[in-house]
């Protein structure tokens, strides 16, 4: 009798805990959304009018703030989001995958859309931002939070759902910049990140680190930048 009700009790708490848990990333979702709509409707067009490289390090910032701070210091902080114990299978699959996705990329941009290489944009901002400090901020946010709170409460629709997400966070600084001119383009652009979503969800669930989706989501930036 004591067991099983040391058992029940447990399970409790289990329950609790997990509940809490997922009201935290439901917050945290919403806090997401709404903080990066405002941002980039209210804010961004100022900050993108500023000096060049100055803008671009401030707007990073601004990111990292608004996307990974709350996930880092107040939901499972530093230690347990970074989480860098031995990373050797999890880095080779990302670099696998990195590369067969670059190289993906870049036979569909070059054969299909009749894009051509550049490396115009590839400058010293670029690989201090878009290639590093932009992948680990949104993995934070949509693997190591998102993903990673719906995954500990028991949601067998996790990856989708965050994938999702993980598009219509783009909707808005999308239409602030007026980025595409037919449907064609903003559905082929939102189905790359969908897959993208998908396939980095899938790392996380596999190895339970954000670093093989920052190796993919920096693989995938770099290959926007050179592909024009």
């Amino acid at each position: 009798g004591a067991e099983r009700f040391a058992r029940s009790k447990r399970g409790i708490a289990l329950e609790k805990g997990r509940r809490r848990l997922f009201a935290g990333v439901d917050l945290f979702t919403l806090w997401l959304f709404g903080a990066w709509s405002l941002y980039v409707v209210l804010v961004y067009p100022s900050v993108a009018a500023l000096a060049a490289p100055f803008s671009r390090v401030l707007a990073e910032g601004i990111r990292f703030f608004i996307l990974a701070a709350p996930a880092m210091f107040l939901i499972y902080g530093v230690r347990s989001t970074l989480r860098l114990g031995p990373l050797g299978p999890a880095l080779k699959a990302g670099a696998l995958v990195s590369l067969a996705w670059i190289a993906g990329s870049a036979a569909f941009g070059l054969a299909l859309q009749g894009l051509s290489l550049s490396t115009a944009k590839l400058d010293l901002v670029f690989w201090l931002t878009t290639f590093s400090v932009s992948c680990l901020s949104e993995e934070i946010a949509f693997r190591g939070t998102l993903l990673r709170g719906w995954l500990e409460s028991g949601r067998r629709w996790a990856i989708p759902v965050s994938a999702l997400c993980f598009v219509f966070i783009h909707v808005p600084g999308w239409v602030v910049r007026g980025m595409f001119s037919s449907p064609l383009e903003w559905v082929i652009t939102a189905a790359s990140i969908f897959i993208l979503g998908l396939v980095i969800g899938w790392l996380y669930t596999r190895y339970r680190s954000i670093w093989p989706g920052v190796m993919l989501h920096a693989a995938n930036n770099l290959a926007a930048a050179v592909l024009v």
